[in-house]
């Protein structure tokens, strides 16, 4: 039986009992006391299901936060694997090199650099237009720098990242 039917027959009992009615006060009362019983019981067991619900809940985070560090391992023994290919490559003076299973090659990238207080100092009247971080944004004067402007403190940096397809 549900948990609410047995909560509503046991009110239903407690009405009967409390009314004047004539009733068979201890055939009630027994029934009452097994429903109460059934009541605990069901109680015990949605407490238990749920115990089980917040272990599986936990086993499964711990499961997510292995999954991320191993993950992160992954990235980083890849990352560290293409350092390695693109240092040997630049030393070999080779930009490109195809073969029957891989195609690895060059491509040009580049990144604004800055020196905050150099730049704050020299630059005052685009420090206003900085972000919460007080950090300038780096697309915005990487235009300005594109376009002729002078930026004390910073620097656009080309770089050669290595895409392997």
């Amino acid at each position: 039986m549900q948990l609410y039917k047995i909560a509503k027959e046991l009110e239903e009992i407690m009405l009967l009992l409390e009314s004047e009615e004539e009733t068979d006060d201890k055939t009630l009362v027994e029934y009452m006391d097994k429903l109460e019983q059934d009541y605990t019981e069901k109680l015990d067991n949605i407490a238990c299901y749920i115990k089980n619900e917040e272990s599986i809940a936990y086993a499964i985070d711990n499961e997510v936060k292995n999954l991320i560090e191993r993950k992160k391992q992954h990235e980083n023994k890849a990352l560290k694997l293409k350092e390695y290919v693109s240092m040997f490559m630049q030393q070999m003076g080779l930009n490109k090199l195809e073969t029957a299973r891989n195609k690895i090659s060059f491509r040009k990238s580049s990144s604004v650099e800055i020196d905050v207080e150099l730049f704050k100092e020299s630059c005052p009247q685009l420090v206003e237009r900085v972000e919460v971080e007080q950090i300038p944004s780096k697309a915005e004067l990487k235009a300005l720098i594109k376009a002729g402007e002078i930026l004390t403190g910073v620097e656009i940096i080309e770089k050669q990242n290595i895409h392997i397809k």
